[in-house]
């Protein structure tokens, strides 16, 4: 019985949902959708975790289905418009899960490693850039997906192949945390995946700039765009810095409250990083190395 409880609950909720969309009465209130599509996904999740648990597989997966499935796409209870005033949420799940990627970044486990880890991770972004422009340009090229024309089949490509060098340090670190994995390989995947990050932030504005340059819009790849990036990266780093810094200083005065205080400068972060037109990752990620490499108790934090 306690292996279908995660079921029963699925279809509880899918069949609660059904009804209440069918009667139209969170429609007039963009608030009540919003909340109700948190408190959906969040029980829908969790309970399809306890489902790929139960499969032997990690809980991330069904969290990951579930997305798939509550999302506009397929089953639509989660729409653009009850996820909207959701964001801050999204920017605290992402400040959260990069600094805990940050923090994963130990100078003294990596450095003996350092170039295996450059390595490797310039041959997965070369071949997967590479193998998906080659799939995909002549694809693009000699179909009418994208009209046909050569200019546009190239940025296309270009783009969506830049896009699919990225990886999820959340998925990467969730796995890992799970199953409780340790040694080089965890050490290579985790490190691998944060550093490709970083340069997929970096090679995705050097695409959008090269892509404004052929079909002859924008900014193109000239000094503003340029100075744009470098700030968007300085500032970020800065900031990440800082906020590192911050709570460095506060592990050495005390250890009460750590878990408010590391959700409380997230949200903080989250809030100077749109002001700033700053990048909440890089902060993120930043703060998390900061403290993790120049904390005497960054374990606590981490």
């Amino acid at each position: 019985m306690t292996r279908l409880r995660p079921v029963l609950i699925v279809f509880v909720l899918l069949a609660l949902m059904s009804f209440v969309y069918q009667l139209g009465g969170v429609s007039i209130d963009p608030l009540a959708e919003s909340t109700l599509a948190l408190g959906f996904v969040l029980l829908f999740a969790f309970s399809l975790g306890q489902m790929a648990l139960a499969l032997k597989a990690p809980s991330i997966t069904g969290f990951l289905v579930a997305g798939i499935l509550a999302g506009p796409f397929v089953l639509g209870f989660v729409t653009d418009k009850s996820a909207e005033p959701l964001q801050l949420v999204n920017g605290l799940a992402l400040s959260l899960i990069a600094f805990t990627a940050g923090g994963e970044l130990k100078i003294s486990r990596f450095m003996p490693r350092m170039k295996t880890l450059l390595w490797t991770a310039a041959l997965q972004f070369g071949y997967t850039f590479f193998a998906v422009f080659s799939a995909l340009f002549p694809l693009f090229y000699f179909t009418d997906l994208l009209g046909g024309s050569l200019i546009v089949a190239f940025c296309g490509a270009v783009l969506i192949s830049a896009l699919s060098t990225a990886n999820s340090p959340a998925t990467a670190i969730a796995v890992i945390t799970e199953t409780r994995s340790s040694g080089p390989v965890s050490d290579l995947v985790i490190g691998v995946t944060v550093l490709k990050d970083v340069i997929v932030v970096v090679v995705f504005g050097m695409v959008i700039g090269l892509i404004e340059a052929v079909i002859g819009q924008g900014k193109g790849m000239g000094f503003d765009l340029a100075l744009d990036m470098f700030y968007e990266i300085t500032i970020s780093l800065l900031i990440g810095w800082a906020a590192g810094a911050l709570m460095t200083g506060y592990l050495k005065l005390t250890d009460q409250n750590i878990g408010l205080f590391v959700v409380t400068t997230a949200l903080i972060v989250v809030e100077v990083s749109v002001a700033l037109h700053a990048s909440v990752l890089l902060i993120s990620m930043m703060a998390g190395f900061i403290v993790e490499n120049y904390s005497e108790t960054g374990e606590k934090l981490i």
